[in-house]
């Protein structure tokens, strides 16, 4: 054996012995065989445990293991095969960076494979289509940013290894980054305003706001800005940045309405109809589907007459529903005072002569 060793070592080529060509070889089938197996058996073993859990990010990072494909695996094995062979300084720089970024190209596109794999199981648990397109632009956008992140990481790393000061185009970098931020200040700020709408849910599609003097039903939120649809079928258009800056009334979350109606009889009214009309405005309310009764009293003594107060609760978040309750409550209202012979008050004035 040791002969045989020793005569490999006699010939040379390349500046290598042949027996250095062959360990090189030797390391890179064994790793290539390793390897294999981990794909192969490993792998598939883990994936058959992960299948039973319901983690979703276990069954994502198998699936983008498993795509990983030959070139990482045989990248990885002539890197380990090469440590034996000798190399010049220019060819180990060269065939290492390319290894290298074939290895850093191939985790990178893993890393987008399992972002992927995860957008796609969030957004197929969303409800509407407007929710997914909004969803998956937002982790596109995600997305892109992690991926590119990673890039200027491994370009910065493949520079470090071939031996340039990093240092230098890092503060470069930084310089650069300030000059592009502040000249995408505004579209940045309706970005992450769009992504902190999209995760906070102030309001979602089909949700009737008001912000400010203006009101609708949100018909489309977009990357940079928000659509409305106002009551007089207008489309309003309002900066995502603006969104997140203001209040924002959402009435979609309303259970119930509660609404305060107050009037007056005039003080020429009998005082026993008077006491009476807390009871009959009860009963009216109490008759009413959809209506909840809070309270009936005589609350002020205006210049023209006795006012009342009446407060109930409409058990809906539909403003027509909530109009017609309250057409319908005035009417029997006035009904009801008119067989009682109770009149309304207006403002009046009455003058008096003095002989």
């Amino acid at each position: 054996m040791s002969v045989f060793l020793e005569t490999l070592q006699q010939y040379s080529y390349f500046g290598n012995t042949v027996l250095a060509y062959s360990l090189g070889l030797a390391y890179l089938l064994v790793t290539l065989i390793v390897l294999k197996l981990f794909q192969s058996f490993i792998l598939h073993k883990v994936e058959a445990v992960a299948k039973k859990t319901d983690n979703v990010f276990d069954d994502a990072v198998i699936d983008a293991l498993k795509h990983l494909g030959a070139s990482f695996y045989l990248s990885i094995a002539l890197f380990v095969g090469l440590t034996q062979i000798y190399l010049s300084q220019l060819a180990h720089n060269i065939i290492h960076v390319a290894l290298l970024s074939i290895v850093l190209y191939r985790i990178i596109q893993t890393v987008s494979h399992i972002i992927n794999f995860l957008i796609e199981v969030y957004v197929k648990k969303l409800a509407t289509k407007g929710e997914q397109g909004h969803a998956r632009a937002m982790f596109s956008i995600l997305k892109l940013v992690i991926v590119v992140s990673l890039w200027i990481l491994a370009g910065l790393f493949i520079l470090s290894n071939i031996g340039v000061n990093v240092t230098s185009f890092v503060a470069s970098l930084g310089i650069g980054g300030l000059a592009i931020a502040l000249a995408l200040q505004n579209v940045l700020s309706d970005l992450f305003s769009s992504f902190s709408i999209f995760m906070d849910k102030p309001f979602q599609i089909g949700d009737y706001i008001t912000i400010g003097e203006h009101s609708g039903t949100v018909m489309h939120i977009g990357l940079k800005s928000t659509r409305l649809k106002t009551l007089r079928g207008e489309e309003l258009i309002i900066p995502n940045k603006e969104l997140t800056a203001t209040r924002v009334q959402n009435f979609q979350a309303l259970e119930q309405r509660r609404e305060v109606l107050l009037f007056s009889l005039v003080y020429e009214t009998k005082q026993s109809t008077l006491e009476h009309i807390p009871v009959i405005i009860q009963k009216i309310v109490e008759k009413m589907d959809g209506v909840n009764f809070g309270r009936c009293h005589m609350s002020a003594l205006k210049d023209s007459g006795v006012e009342f107060e009446l407060i109930y609760h409409v058990e809906s978040s539909d403003y027509v529903v909530y109009m017609d309750v309250k057409q319908q409550l005035l009417i029997e209202i006035m009904r009801s005072l008119q067989k009682e012979k109770a009149d309304f008050a207006y403002p009046t004035q009455v003058v008096y002569v003095k002989k």
